[in-house]
């Protein structure tokens, strides 16, 4: 996994508790449930880019020229197997922290956390493969542009406003362009 995407998804976690800290002043803070949403959100972002690579090599769309970490499965230097156990393993630990998230918050949160674990699910695994749909971009700002939005802010604060999902959606929409 591309380390930049996995700092990608620390960044808006962390953007959200100081916006938190600015906009919501008298409200005391779940912390508990906003660090477990945080980390189920990088896991998440983990699991998702090491299966997608995993399926980019056994579908043959990398060679070994490919930029980055990819070269490395597709010579078998990293045995793909192993690749594909992280991923499978990050899923599950990201659904744990997801559910821990859940008990220490509402139930509210279980609709964003259902949508992302689809989204990750299906984002390159059969029968949908969004990404090889041209709608990974649209996945990708789903993902970081609203859930991520609306799910650190209601974990911590157990409120959420649209204009506090409005203030993600820039966001949202770069950073598809900053991990591609």
């Amino acid at each position: 996994a591309r380390i930049q995407a996995l700092f990608l998804s620390i960044l808006p976690c962390v953007l959200s508790y100081i916006y938190c800290q600015r906009y919501y002043i008298d409200t005391c803070f779940n912390r508990k449930a906003f660090i477990f949403t945080c980390i189920s959100f990088v896991l998440f972002n983990l699991a998702v880019n090491t299966i997608s690579e995993y399926r980019d090599c056994i579908n043959g769309i990398d060679n070994p020229n490919s930029p980055g970490t990819k070269y490395r499965l597709v010579t078998g230097i990293v045995p793909r197997k192993n690749v594909l156990i992280l991923g499978i393993v990050s899923f599950i630990i990201a659904s744990i922290c997801g559910i821990l998230a859940l008990y220490n918050s509402s139930l509210c949160l279980l609709i964003p956390g259902v949508i992302g674990a689809g989204i990750a699910l299906f984002y390159s695994e059969n029968p949908l493969g969004l990404k090889y749909k041209a709608l990974g971009e649209v996945c990708v700002f789903i993902c970081y542009g609203l859930l991520l939005g609306f799910s650190t802010i209601f974990s911590l604060t157990n409120n959420c406003k649209v204009i506090d999902i409005i203030v993600f959606i820039p966001g949202g929409l770069l950073i598809p362009y900053v991990i591609s």
